[in-house]
């Protein structure tokens, strides 16, 4: 979860990359997707195909 500026959610979203390349696949799926929780934005799909989705859409 990022609070802050856009920075911090292009880093969140390269830290998140690199993690899932980290995946042994042999043992375990790839993910399905990947999603950074904002505090704020609109949620939208980034060209890297990267989620970012504010905390309230995550409410019941």
């Amino acid at each position: 979860m990022k609070l802050g500026r856009q920075s911090d959610i292009d880093s969140a979203a390269e830290h998140l990359k690199e993690l899932a390349q980290n995946i042994d696949t042999e043992y375990m799926k790839p993910p399905a997707f990947l999603m950074v929780i904002t505090a704020k934005y609109t949620a939208y799909i980034r060209p890297d195909g990267v989620y970012v989705v504010p905390l309230a859409c995550l409410k019941p």
